[in-house]
């Protein structure tokens, strides 16, 4: 199955928030519901659980998302995990959060915080939006 037909059909985007620090973020993911998105959470690569795409492999969440959204803090890490993302699935979008916003890992959109992201693809999620949706937040250990 191709990435196409995977999403075809939703009515409503789908974000990872990529963090180490998942219960502060799913707060932080209010502007992506608010945008339109269903979001993911993943706590991302940590020393008791390895990350696909730090091994050059499919991550299984990302195959079910529109975007990336990397909020890892380490700079190093964030930019090991942006860039398996985008070897494994070039067609997803991957945005990092890094503050200050210049400091852009190659093939990716940076801004400072999750809200700056939310704006740009509350913009390009408004005809997504279907009434009676209820917006999902999920979370991964």
């Amino acid at each position: 199955m191709d990435s196409t037909s995977q999403h075809a059909g939703r009515s409503r985007g789908v974000a990872l928030v990529e963090t180490a620090d998942p219960y502060p973020t799913v707060l932080d993911c209010l502007p992506l519901v608010d945008a339109g998105y269903d979001v993911v959470v993943c706590a991302g690569p940590q020393a008791d659980q390895l990350c696909p795409a730090l091994d050059g492999l499919p991550c299984p969440l990302v195959r079910e998302v529109d975007i990336v959204i990397n909020a890892v803090k380490d700079p190093v890490t964030q930019a090991a995990v942006a860039d398996g993302i985008r070897r494994s699935a070039p067609d997803v979008a991957v945005v990092v959060i890094a503050a200050p916003a210049t400091d852009v890992i190659d093939g990716c959109v940076a801004f400072p915080d999750v809200e700056h992201a939310a704006q740009l693809l509350r913009r390009r999620a408004g005809r997504r939006c279907q009434r009676g949706h209820t917006p999902k937040v999920t979370v991964f250990p």
